[in-house]
């Protein structure tokens, strides 16, 4: 007599069901977190890449700078900052640094009571001594007065606090050394064999006075835009003239939530901790920190 097979039992495929339920339950579960994790991966690491573009513009702008404008002071975090414009830079391909204004291959040497040659007090459009008061100063002279403290050429360039506000060289005078005399008092500048052969408001002893102002290039927190600003050679505002009021603006980091410089000082020289925060699509912030010396890489 043959025994004849018998199929599997409801009970039987009811077990195999939930089992099988369960697995794929389990792997759904493995496979959503693998794809959350690699969603978020990717999410910072295009965030970072964001941020580390923005955090090496500033980075390089400084480290081949010769001077930094802003902050005034040092310990006080602040939102913007400014350094002088490096003078590896030649926008217009004419031979010239553009910082270079003057075309007599010197940088920055010679510049006015108004520092940055652009009519205003302290740098044009930015509040430079934190006050929430924009391009405020003295009602007579305002764009001489570099710091924005109300007073006028108080503070020659000779690296000594000589107003006691614990900003140095911030304010300094048409003669930028402050001791009345061409260029550096008894010094040959121009090396043409003759010492202090001009005015003292010519600071290079080349004769001619105010001809090569200082170009800041300016960092800004403007909402949630870090905005760059940097000086151009070129007629930007119309007026037919070349002076520190022409510049370009543009956005080098968007949903930027905080922004903050700090700046410090040693014996011998500026730094500057900036540090960058911005939000990735899921609303998370991403940070990065850097430290760097003004005029490191020069």
């Amino acid at each position: 007599m043959t025994r004849r097979s018998r199929g599997f039992s409801s009970v039987e495929i009811l077990t195999s069901l939930t089992i099988g339920a369960l697995l794929l339950g389990s792997l759904y579960r493995v496979v959503d977190q693998s794809m959350s994790l690699h969603n978020k991966v990717s999410r910072e690491s295009r965030t970072l890449t964001h941020l580390q573009f923005a955090m090496d513009r500033m980075v390089r702008h400084v480290k081949f700078s010769p001077r930094v404008i802003l902050p005034l002071t040092t310990g006080t975090p602040r939102d913007v900052f400014a350094v002088a414009l490096p003078e590896s830079v030649d926008r217009d391909r004419d031979g010239y640094a553009d910082a270079d204004n003057d075309h007599d291959f010197l940088i920055d040497e010679d510049p006015g009571a108004d520092m940055t040659n652009d009519g205003e007090a302290g740098i044009m459009g930015i509040d430079d001594d934190g006050d929430g008061v924009i391009d405020n100063g003295p009602t007579i002279d305002r764009s001489h007065d570099d710091d924005e403290d109300g007073s006028t050429n108080e503070d020659p360039a000779n690296g000594v606090d000589d107003d006691g506000d614990g900003r140095i060289d911030e304010d300094a005078h048409d003669d930028q050394n402050g001791d009345n005399a061409a260029g550096r008092d008894g010094i040959d500048d121009d090396r043409d064999g003759f010492t202090d052969e001009s005015s003292a408001a010519d600071d290079d002893e080349d004769v001619d006075t105010d001809e090569d102002w200082i170009d800041p290039v300016v960092y800004r927190l403007v909402g949630t835009d870090l905005v760059e600003r940097l000086p151009v050679p070129w007629d930007v505002d119309g007026d037919f003239q070349l002076t520190g009021s022409d510049f370009i603006e543009s956005v080098v980091a968007s949903d930027v939530s905080a922004f903050s410089v700090l700046r410090s000082r040693t014996a011998t020289t500026d730094l500057l901790e900036l540090t960058l925060t911005v939000l990735d699509s899921e609303g998370q912030a991403v940070s990065l920190t850097t430290t760097v010396r003004v005029g490191g890489a020069l």
